[in-house]
């Protein structure tokens, strides 16, 4: 998929110079192959991500990891250098 996308590309770039239809055809084939690459790593990270994940549609979690609970301090502050 990497060598498609790199030949598409390179195929683009010979038509910069030419008309504005030639042009739109080569943006058109790119955006085609880009997403063909979107699934494509969006389907390897679903597969690899499956068992890392929680429950598909699952919302994240509200409480917060033990690393960064102790270090977090909600304040509120005032300005009084501007008064």
């Amino acid at each position: 998929m990497k060598l498609i996308a790199e030949e598409t590309i390179e195929e683009a770039k010979k038509h910069l110079e030419g008309s504005a239809e030639e042009m739109k055809s080569q943006i058109e084939k790119v955006n085609e192959v880009a997403h063909k690459l979107a699934a494509a790593m969006y389907e390897k990270s679903q597969a690899e991500g499956g068992a890392e994940g929680g429950a598909e549609g699952e919302p994240p979690s509200d409480e917060p990891s033990s690393s960064t609970a102790d270090d977090v301090v909600d304040a509120e502050f005032e300005d009084i250098s501007k008064k």
